[in-house]
């Protein structure tokens, strides 16, 4: 016995094909390319881009009733982008916080190169990273290499402060006092910082103030076999000791 041929189901049951909200998959995307704020401050825009275009979205697929799908997508965009605009003013001072601690050990660091009359490696450190000699390199092929890194090295240790803590090498106690400036930008972080140098001298208790702007600068180099790669290096500048050189406390 033959078996009927299955029916079809009339054509008004079959579901209408609507496009996809072009608009909801942009908002989407920018929430999830916003994620990368939490490592890069700068990137903040983003999130409040998704949100907006997000609400856009939802807008308009409202206004257009069954012509456009795409709600689910228009409303993840908007609650992520909302979640990482909420979350900006704590990230915000979570970046401050790391960048400021690091600056501080780097700027006990260079006192330590100093104190270990290590004057190369100070030297180097004062320096922009993208426009350093090779770690590897030693002080007296500077001069053969590049005359201006030989003056440069030896302007940096003619300095008064450098020579006074070259001086009391190892004796010299630093410790970070204050924090007086900091700034970011997209392509460098800039901390200014008070330390304060104590010492014996004469029998007496004697203390310096030195106050050093350090930076954490991003920059592009070649690597060979690699092209071009993203790095980033720290910086530290000496602006200025507090007079009279030493004072007691």
């Amino acid at each position: 016995m033959s078996q009927a041929p299955h029916a079809l189901p009339p054509i008004e049951e079959f579901p209408e094909y609507r496009p996809l909200s072009a608009t909801a998959v942009v908002g989407l995307v920018l929430a999830v390319l916003g994620l990368a704020a939490l490592v890069v401050p700068m990137l903040w825009p983003l999130p409040l881009a998704a949100a907006l275009v997000s609400l856009w979205a939802l807008r308009r697929i409202n206004r257009l009733g069954c012509e456009q799908s795409g709600r689910g997508l228009a409303w993840a965009g908007l609650l992520l982008g909302i979640a990482l605009v909420a979350s900006a003013p704590s990230q915000g001072s979570w970046h401050r916080y790391l960048v400021r601690h690091a600056a501080t050990e780097v700027g006990l660091a260079w006192f330590d190169l100093l104190a270990h009359n290590e004057t190369y490696a100070a030297w180097r450190l004062s320096l922009e990273p993208s426009s350093r000699p090779h770690d590897t390199a030693l002080p007296v092929d500077l001069a053969s290499d590049n005359p201006r890194y030989d003056e440069e090295l030896q302007a940096f240790l003619q300095q008064p402060i450098v020579r006074q803590l070259l001086a009391l090498g190892p004796q010299a106690q630093v410790a970070a006092e204050e924090v007086r400036q900091q700034a970011s930008s997209l392509s460098r972080d800039a901390v200014e910082i008070v330390y304060r140098v104590r010492f014996q001298e004469g029998g007496q208790p004697q203390s310096l103030a030195v106050h050093l702007h350090i930076d954490r600068v991003a920059y592009r180099a070649h690597v060979k076999n690699l092209g071009r790669q993203a790095f980033a290096g720290w910086r530290v500048r000496l602006v200025r000791s507090a007079p009279n050189s030493a004072q007691s406390r």
